[in-house]
């Protein structure tokens, strides 16, 4: 950092005007992405919680989660493959790894009890040390039920379920598809570069799984059953309800261009962030919004 402006890659920050550039090009950022962005900066290489980074972009203000999640989806769109890696830390938090630029000496502190008991979006501690009396009743409740059917001989779960992402994921997907085995290849080849797929038929599950989880980007098909729209109706949708998680269109293109100009200025209007018609294409664009992770090393 030199007089409040950071340069890491080809990208610069000027923390002081809150102004980003890129490759020499000015990003537009929104009103809480620059404080968010200082504060990964000042964190570089570090784990940096939900709750630190909520304060810095909505000081004073009880928000949603859901919008930290939107502006790191937003700063990780503009900073891939230019010096920066901006990695989801689940439980806990987010990760600036910068090119040439070293974090700080300590590593942040674990997140407390109470973090981890709170709800998704759930940002009033007094709400949260009720919601952490809950949890807790309900574990003692689940215990008494678990002695129940040790009584009984029942054997129990030893291994987590086989749709749990892989420990060292550094991201999440979810795919909209009423024909998910199309994509199931293109689904081994994500997981395989630590990326999670979340997949599921429908556009009421998938608003439902939004409202539930973390997701840095969905993929959606145009066309499901009788609705040749659905994928356009999905975004308008998320959109109508403040959600600004990216979304891609994947689907087949129309002969002429302009009917191909058609579908873009379609796709663009309904807020999606583009259209790739080939696995070629869908994998491409997933790689470059998560910075082009290679492929998981096994021993």
């Amino acid at each position: 950092m030199n007089s409040g402006v950071w340069r890491f890659g080809d990208a610069e920050f000027d923390e002081a005007k809150g102004k980003l550039s890129v490759a020499g090009r000015a990003i537009e950022l929104d009103r809480s992405s620059p404080a968010i962005l200082a504060e990964l900066l000042r964190h570089a290489g570090q784990d940096v919680s939900k709750d630190r980074l909520l304060r810095a972009g909505w000081p004073d203000r009880i928000v949603h989660e859901n919008s930290l999640v939107k502006a790191v989806g937003r700063l990780r769109q503009v900073l891939a493959g230019h010096g920066a890696a901006l990695e989801t830390v689940y439980g806990y938090g987010y990760r600036l790894d910068l090119a040439g630029l070293p974090g700080a000496a300590s590593a942040a502190p674990p997140p407390s009890r109470a973090d981890a008991l709170r709800p998704k979006g759930l940002r009033d501690p007094a709400l949260a040390s009720v919601a952490a009396l809950l949890a807790l009743a309900a574990v003692g409740g689940a215990a008494f039920w678990i002695d129940a059917q040790a009584d009984a001989g029942i054997g129990f779960r030893s291994e987590p379920p086989v749709t749990a992402d892989a420990p060292d994921a550094i991201g999440r997907v979810l795919w909209v598809d009423d024909h998910p085995q199309n994509n199931i290849y293109e689904k081994q080849f994500f997981e395989a570069r630590r990326i999670a797929v979340h997949t599921t038929r429908t556009s009421a599950d998938a608003l439902r799984l939004l409202s539930m989880y973390d997701y840095d980007i969905v993929i959606s098909d145009m066309g499901r059953g009788e609705d040749r729209l659905a994928g356009l109706k999905l975004v308008e949708q998320m959109r109508a309800l403040e959600d600004e998680t990216p979304l891609i269109i994947y689907t087949v293109r129309p002969d002429g261009e302009d009917d191909q100009r058609a579908q873009r200025r379609l796709v663009s209007d309904a807020g999606a962030q583009g259209v790739v018609v080939t696995p070629g294409e869908v994998r491409s664009a997933i790689l470059r919004f998560f910075g082009n992770p290679g492929e998981r090393v096994l021993d």
